[in-house]
């Protein structure tokens, strides 16, 4: 008994709300009687109480107090919101996968260098001439003589491999050779195209070797068509720069039925023919010098209807035509009695 006052007491020393107090009061009231260690341990409960306290029996009610053990639903937890409804959302579109692109190997890093350049094709350098003949080595295919007249044949032209300039070859002619009698003589250049040539420089180196040569030159502005032999001498057109005795340079023009002298005109066979010029004009010239066994340079100009002649650099003289001017042609060279002659270094330049 003295164990539970001590208990007693000890819980009353530190339990003081005012319910719990009165339950203790009236549980040791009833328990211990008028036990005087029960009473003392009462009167230290009241000495707890307030003075106005005034002991009652509890009044049972007819609701059993919940256990307090029994966890209360947290009160933090917010009210759940409303979900909003999803709106119509399209279906998603099939995204093609993508193909295993092949991945190029990558070049191992190296030192860095300039990208080769391109070659360059080399560009055709544009030939300054439309003709250029040393006769070295044997008369071009080109080259062909006039032959539609009695007295004329082919081997009265001739190459000569050491009778050029330098020692070179040179194209010849000799008017008597083997018995002929070819007093005139013409040799025509009939390359492609070289009939179409308008402006033009024309030279050429010519030597006489006696004193039988006469006269010696060039044909330029020529055209020429085969004929048969019924129309004996024909058919050529063109002019004539011939070199003479006593420094003369002579031009000369062929007839035709536009541009005609005297019998010509009236006779239609002498119209055309190679051996049947007419003398446009005639000088001598003072300042050169045509010797015997020399190499004398011939050059003539045609720009349009007007004809320039030098020789060996000297200016000779201009002619314009201005009746039925030859505006187009090739060249050649012509001779008249000459034993013989002979031609190197024919250039022909164009004139811008």
């Amino acid at each position: 008994m003295p164990d539970n006052q001590a208990r007693t007491g000890a819980a009353m020393r530190h339990f003081r709300p005012p319910l719990i107090a009165l339950l203790l009061l009236l549980g040791l009231m009833l328990a211990c009687g008028q036990d005087p260690g029960a009473q003392g341990a009462i009167a230290e409960v009241r000495a707890t109480l307030r003075p106005t306290f005034t002991p009652t029996s509890p009044t049972p009610t007819d609701t059993p107090i919940p256990p307090t053990d029994t966890p209360l639903p947290p009160t933090d937890t917010p009210p759940p919101t409303d979900t909003p409804v999803p709106t119509d959302t399209p279906p998603p579109t099939d995204t093609p996968l993508p193909t295993d692109t092949p991945v190029p190997p990558t070049a191992t890093a190296g030192p860095t260098r300039k990208p080769a350049a391109t070659p360059v094709p080399p560009t055709a350098t544009p030939n300054p001439f439309l003709l250029r003949d040393n006769f070295d080595g044997s008369l071009g295919g080109a080259w062909k003589p006039f032959l539609n007249y009695w007295r004329l044949a082919d081997w009265n032209w001739f190459w000569d491999g050491g009778a050029g300039v330098n020692g070179g070859g040179a194209l010849g002619h000799n008017c008597c050779a083997n018995g002929g009698q070819a007093e005139d003589a013409l040799m025509m250049y009939l390359g492609e195209g070289a009939e179409s040539w308008k402006d033009y420089r024309v030279e050429v180196d010519i030597l006489v070797p006696t004193e039988k040569g006469q006269w010696q030159g060039l044909w330029f502005r020529g055209q020429f068509e085969e004929r048969s032999k019924k129309e004996a001498a024909q058919w050529v057109t063109g002019y004539y720069v011939m070199l003479g005795r006593n420094r003369v340079v002579k031009l000369l023009q062929l007839q035709t039925a536009e541009d005609c002298r005297e019998r010509a005109c009236q006779n239609p066979q002498n119209q055309y023919a190679f051996n049947n010029p007419y003398i446009l004009r005639e000088e001598k010239i003072e300042g050169i010098e045509l010797t015997r066994g020399a190499w004398h340079r011939l050059a003539v100009e045609v720009r349009g209807n007007s004809i320039k002649i030098w020789v060996d650099g000297v200016f000779a003289f201009e002619h314009v035509d201005n009746e039925h001017p030859f505006l187009e042609g090739t060249v050649g060279f012509k001779t008249f009695e000459s034993e013989p002659v002979y031609y190197d270094n024919i250039v022909v330049t164009p004139l811008k």
